[in-house]
């Protein structure tokens, strides 16, 4: 009887314990964050599946929190340590996103400097986030890196239900059974759709190159390897430089600059660039063949800046020679009229 007068202060006394043993479990647990961030960002430049951190996260924070409560880890503590590995998962997602974004923005700055141009976050939103691939890139890496992560969760809590009521191994296991099959839902909406990538690295919806090439190709030099499908946007893959005595597809023959004074600061539309370019080059070209360029019967492709470069502040154009009929042998200054047939 004495025994069970005692029961009330013992109890009280338990739950400050319990209670203190939780603050300094999370608190632990959060430690997990600076961590998984830089290893998922260094994993994704080099296009390896981050999303494997995942599987890491999960038991570090559980660990951690392990370490933090003196071994003690209730219902609470586990449902705490899903959140905080779902939520880490999410920072790594958004810090990689960011990381393509800020990249695309200024692809010849220091990784995450875009961030500090107040005209990034406008962008981010209105232009590169309102691109679809852009966004299934995005939903497709954060499902099935939380799907990893609920899978890597779920052994650290199942090993913690011996004993319990029906009510706590639901509490335990319904953040990480719920996220794995939310996740899974995502993955299959987005297959059933074509989007059956995006594990490493935004796909080249969300990476486009810029249109012009730093240092820009000079004058004289032979090309192949030209992406002619480069539609509005003048978004184009680098040529391959060849000899002229070599057969290739295009040689450029004009090398300027837009005219700001003319263009003013903002990004053109790609119909003005195109006619801004071809107002220098024409007559450099016409010099080049011997003959006016518009009786010579050669084509021209322009290339200027695309919107990611123009904002790296990227303004060269340039003109590129070629022939109709395929590829030439040789360099085309002085080829004057192009022969019938040729």
């Amino acid at each position: 009887m004495s025994r069970d007068g005692w029961a009330a202060p013992a109890s009280s006394h338990d739950r400050r314990r319990s209670d203190d043993g939780f603050g300094r479990g999370l608190a632990h647990s959060l430690l997990v964050i600076p961590v998984a961030v830089p290893v998922w960002l260094i994993l994704w430049q080099f296009g390896w599946i981050a999303g494997v951190v995942a599987f890491g996260v999960a038991f570090g924070a559980a660990a951690l929190y392990r370490y933090g409560a003196k071994g003690r880890i209730g219902t609470r503590g586990a449902v705490a340590i899903s959140l905080v590995t779902f939520g880490t998962i999410l920072l790594c997602v958004i810090a990689a996103a960011l990381l393509d974004a800020s990249t695309t923005f200024a692809p010849n700055e220091k990784p995450f400097a875009a961030l500090a141009d107040p005209e990034f976050w406008p962008w981010l939103t209105s232009t590169y986030l309102a691109d679809t691939g852009v966004q299934a890139a995005v939903a497709w890496n954060a499902a099935l890196s939380l799907f990893l992560a609920a899978l890597g969760a779920l052994p650290t809590l199942i090993a913690l239900l011996r004993g319990r009521s029906a009510g706590s191994r639901l509490a335990m296991l319904f953040a990480p059974i719920g996220v794995a099959v939310t996740a899974v839902a995502v993955l299959g909406i987005l297959a059933s759709n074509g989007y059956a990538a995006g594990t490493g690295g935004l796909t080249a919806a969300a990476a486009p190159r810029p249109a012009t090439f730093e240092p820009a190709i000079p004058v004289g030099t032979c090309l192949t390897d030209v992406d002619y499908d480069v539609a509005e946007v003048q978004e184009m893959s680098p040529p391959t430089e060849t000899p002229c005595d070599q057969p290739h597809d295009a040689e450029v023959v004009y090398v300027g600059a837009v005219d700001e004074t003319v263009s003013g600061s903002g990004y053109p539309t790609p119909d003005w660039l195109v006619s801004h370019t071809m107002d220098q080059c024409t007559g450099a070209v016409s010099d080049f063949l011997g003959t006016p360029w518009d009786q010579s019967g050669y084509g021209l492709q322009t290339v200027h800046p695309s919107e990611g470069s123009w904002r790296a502040g990227d303004r060269a154009v340039s003109c590129w020679l070629m022939t109709p009929t395929g590829p030439t042998t040789g360099t085309l200054r002085g080829a004057g009229v192009l022969e019938a047939g040729a």
